[in-house]
């Protein structure tokens, strides 16, 4: 009875463990979008609410690429959305968008 529950465990598991990696990587975009509005003056509200709508946007259009685009660009250009660390769906859109768009994608290797 044991193993018919865990075989049953592992087979609900697995369509998830895929569908995970089937999605964008996850950034936090109300941390950036909190960053880039803090001025000497402190928070300007408008600016982060407009990055945040930028981020929606950008997020959308990177789901309705993603499954289209090759696992290398992904990884790829993942890497370049998060090279400066704020980790930013406007750069992960532009940089797909980009390498789809090249005959030869622009890949960067990452260092060791």
């Amino acid at each position: 009875m044991l193993e018919k529950g865990l075989i049953l465990l592992v087979m609900l598991a697995l369509p998830t463990a895929a569908w995970a990696e089937a999605r964008p990587p996850r950034y936090d975009v109300n941390g950036l979008c909190r960053r880039l509005a803090n001025t000497p003056d402190g928070i300007d509200v408008q600016l982060e609410q407009k990055c945040l709508r930028d981020q929606s946007d950008a997020l959308d259009t990177v789901k309705r690429l993603w499954l289209d685009t090759p696992a290398y660009i992904q990884r790829d250009c993942d890497l370049r959305a998060r090279a400066d660390g704020d980790k930013d769906y406007a750069l992960l859109r532009k940089c797909i968008r980009d390498q789809l768009n090249q005959t030869q994608p622009d890949v960067i290797l990452p260092t060791q």
